[in-house]
């Protein structure tokens, strides 16, 4: 039986850094990492917590191998949205930053690498179950998504850590 050898990342600043285009590549063709403008790879802090957790790679700072414990400190990781990140990832969907629309991620539809489906399905807003949306926040998202072409995702997320997903869109009449 050969053992797979597991890619070590490195984390420098705030930035986990890929080592090199091959592991970037065996990374991107299962959806992880995004390419930085100077030739360097990396992937969001929620994908190298996921494939840490997976034992796929190993995390550095320096010399110092990282644990997940580790990762959520340093990099201000919460807890729920990591929840609704692993869900979503674990059931086949591709999941990225969506930081730049207001929302926590932007998600993909199941078993489509981006090259092929270059636009997300949902935007996704994670909400505690005690916590409330009001219909201003709740207008914007929907507003967001539409000109976007995208629809709105809620993760509600409760007091067990058990994940319930709404969907919403605007519909022309």
């Amino acid at each position: 039986m050969r053992l797979k050898k597991k890619i070590k990342i490195q984390l420098n600043g705030s930035t986990f850094f890929i080592p090199d285009e091959k592991s970037y590549q065996k990374l991107h063709s299962k959806g992880f990492g995004y390419e930085l403008t100077n030739g360097m790879y990396a992937l969001l802090p929620y994908e190298a917590v996921y494939l840490l957790e997976k034992g796929k790679v190993e995390v550095y700072q320096g010399k110092k191998e990282l644990t997940i414990e580790d990762l959520f400190r340093k990099r201000e990781i919460h807890c729920d949205e990591y929840l609704v990140y692993k869900d979503l990832s674990a059931k086949g969907y591709g999941v990225k930053s969506g930081l730049k629309f207001g929302f926590s991620f932007r998600v993909y539809k199941k078993d489509k690498r981006k090259a092929t489906n270059p636009h997300a399905v949902w935007l996704v807003k994670v909400i505690h179950d005690y916590e409330s949306i009001s219909a201003k926040e709740f207008a914007s998202a929907g507003r967001i998504a539409h000109s976007t072409k995208k629809k709105v995702l809620l993760a509600i997320v409760d007091s067990e850590k058990s994940i319930t997903y709404y969907e919403s869109e605007w519909t022309k009449l």
